[in-house]
């Protein structure tokens, strides 16, 4: 099992997150950057990402929908918005999901897990585990935000 740069597994889920996308969510766009990976579907503000922060415990690999709006108050009632639906979310994704208040006033639901290598069968779990959470999540996002 090869190990990837950090700039190249980011990069290379660009080109594996199509084939694994719900049909309904085929047409995004991408914010990847070298640190992290983000799609998105019209502000780039509320968006899926992929990154690896530092934990107390080592390295993490964390996938989730960010809220990143200059709003702080928006951010908060977003992520709010989510707190009934958790049990629903949890039970299609994992108990690991987490709903909480982050950095600048920015807010999150994402799930995290232990990465100290990134190697090319972690990269290929990460497309995957991104599209489910995007096919899960992405619908509740759209009945909230715009009553659909």
């Amino acid at each position: 099992m090869s190990e990837l740069k950090h700039t190249d597994f980011m990069k290379g889920l660009g080109q594996l997150l199509p084939d694994r996308m719900p049909t309904p969510y085929k047409k995004y766009r991408l914010g990847e950057t070298r640190w992290f990976f983000q799609v998105y579907f019209e502000e780039r503000a509320i968006h899926y990402e992929v990154s690896r922060p530092n934990a107390r415990n080592g390295r993490m690999l964390e996938v989730g929908l960010h809220f990143e709006s200059r709003n702080k108050d928006l951010n908060q009632r977003l992520l709010e918005a989510f707190f009934p639906y958790i049990l629903e979310i949890r039970a299609a994704l994992g108990d690991q999901v987490v709903a909480e208040t982050w950095d600048r006033g920015w807010t999150k639901l994402y799930e995290a897990y232990p990465s100290e290598a990134l190697t090319t069968d972690q990269q290929v779990f990460t497309a995957k585990r991104l599209a489910e959470f995007i096919a899960v999540v992405q619908p509740i996002y759209e009945y909230l935000h715009k009553g659909r």
